[in-house]
């Protein structure tokens, strides 16, 4: 995705709009933050399942992981994508 481009959502509903495209900016937000390297990490956790598989593959401690996980706010970045396609689904 190149910079300041985003998805805009149109449904047929002008409130489930407002909420799923204020997430999805939020959401923009909290990434715009993240270097290639965190995108890279979280891409291979979403394949490993683990954060011990990741720092074991990227060769780093698994502490430094969560650390990482913690400060790019991955957990909730997580939930909101989750809780997002759930509004969508409705």
């Amino acid at each position: 995705k190149e910079k300041n481009q985003s998805v805009i959502y149109f449904t047929n509903n002008s409130y489930k709009d407002i909420v799923v495209n204020t997430i999805i900016m939020l959401l923009d937000a909290l990434r715009s933050d993240w270097k290639k390297k965190y995108f890279e990490r979280v891409n291979l956790y979403e394949q490993l399942g683990t954060l011990e598989k990741v720092a074991k593959q990227q060769k780093i401690s698994k502490p430094m992981m969560s650390k990482l996980f913690k400060k790019i706010s991955y957990w909730q970045v997580k939930e909101a994508e989750e809780r997002l396609g759930f509004i969508l689904s409705l």
